[in-house]
């Protein structure tokens, strides 16, 4: 855990990329691994449905195209 906290100290926010996020994000076994992607995916569709909720307020969508989506 130690190991961890410092990698990401070492690293920063601002470098973090797709190839270097593994190497901090480590699981113990498939069910950790299973849980970490679920929840990964959850967060994803969270923020694409923020993102549509903003257009539909901002008038960039219609109804029908934000029910179809949200859907």
């Amino acid at each position: 855990m130690e190991e961890q906290k410092s990698q990401i100290d070492g690293l920063g926010a601002h470098n973090l990329t797709v190839e270097n996020i593994d190497s901090i994000v480590r699981t113990d076994d498939h069910f950790s691994e299973k849980i970490v992607a679920i929840t990964a995916k959850f967060n994803a569709l969270e923020d694409c449905m923020g993102a549509v909720k903003k257009g539909f307020e901002k008038e960039a969508i219609d109804l029908p195209e934000y029910l179809k989506t949200i859907r």
